[in-house]
């Protein structure tokens, strides 16, 4: 039985029952092959940029029916097939993930889903969703030896939208849950903000440039600690 760690357990929860599914930076094909084996897709394209990788996934799907998966060499989405029902993109940095949906958009229609799962650059991925017509329908933190991660479900409605500074930093369905885990990524996202302003309070002179990053994290932090985004 494939084993998966915690986040790409909550990934896995997050793809729906019965849909064609697009793995997009497949690492070792792990995510892939649990979804077939537990039957909860009939088919799978195992995605990356990579040939190492890939040729690591092709290893791990080899026990499975060859009708049932594909391992496909692509730069994001550009090889994927139209027929992909549930994408995800998981491993990366939040900017990368949004450099990668920018150059899919003959994917972008409501029926689709697509799940998330940035290791960096949260805010500019949250940012992108929201001004390019995406919804985040649910976030979830996940703790995996002693880092936390977040993962989204979300789909294209085409309305475009703003979000707040705080609400792209934070998230805004993560602001309104009592579990440790969400309280754990809160405060590690409140902590790097204040490493930000610290640093910058220290140094004897800053451009305008990082001027603007302090205020903007000073700015944040307030919305922060006095709870004043509604949500």
């Amino acid at each position: 039985m494939q084993q998966l760690d915690r986040r790409l357990q909550t990934v896995f929860s997050m793809v729906r029952t019965g849909k064609i599914v697009a793995d997009v930076g497949t690492d070792h094909g792990y995510l892939s092959a649990a979804l077939l084996e537990q039957k909860k897709c009939p088919k799978v394209y195992a995605c990356d940029i990579n040939e190492g990788p890939l040729k690591s996934a092709v290893g791990t799907l080899s026990a499975f029916e060859p009708s049932s998966w594909r391992a496909i060499l692509s730069d994001g989405l550009e090889q994927v097939p139209a027929d992909a029902e549930d994408l995800v993109i998981a491993g990366m940095g939040g900017e990368v993930i949004a450099g990668i949906l920018e150059r899919g958009k003959r994917f972008f229609c409501p029926e689709k889903r697509w799940i998330l799962q940035p290791q960096s650059k949260h805010e500019k991925l949250r940012t992108y969703l929201a001004q390019n017509g995406f919804l985040i329908e649910k976030e979830q933190a996940v703790t995996e030896r002693e880092k936390i991660y977040t993962v989204m479900l979300c789909s294209y409605t085409g309305e475009k939208r703003s979000v707040g500074e705080a609400k792209a930093w934070f998230g805004e369905h993560l602001q309104n849950k009592t579990d440790p885990e969400s309280a754990a990524y809160l405060e590690k996202r409140a902590a790097l903000l204040i490493q930000m302003i610290d640093g910058s309070s220290r140094a004897q002179h800053l451009s305008e440039e990082d001027r603007k990053k302090l205020e903007k994290a000073q700015r944040i932090l307030k919305e922060y600690q006095t709870l004043s985004f509604s949500l």
